[in-house]
């Protein structure tokens, strides 16, 4: 019986983003998004599609005009008559 898997504790419990052969590659969004939500742990967590990822950056926009949108309309003095 011929077993290929290779066992490197080295490698066991460290971070994806801390491990030599993580800096020579190009990461999509969506496993740049894995990476964040699992704090560097796993890099495929959402999977490899590209939609999830232009999910996640589309909806940090929305969020990020929504709210800018709603200071500039709740700091204004015509807000006070809403």
């Amino acid at each position: 019986m011929i077993s290929k898997f290779e066992y490197n504790p080295k490698n066991l419990y460290t971070p994806v983003i801390f491990r030599q052969d993580f800096n020579a590659t190009t990461i999509s969004a969506t496993q740049a998004w894995s990476l964040f939500f699992t704090a560097g742990q796993e890099e495929n967590l959402f999977g490899t599609e590209k939609e999830t990822g232009w999910f996640y950056n589309n909806f940090l926009i929305a969020v990020v005009i929504s709210l800018g949108i709603g200071a500039a309309f709740f700091s204004s003095p015509l807000a006070m008559f809403f």
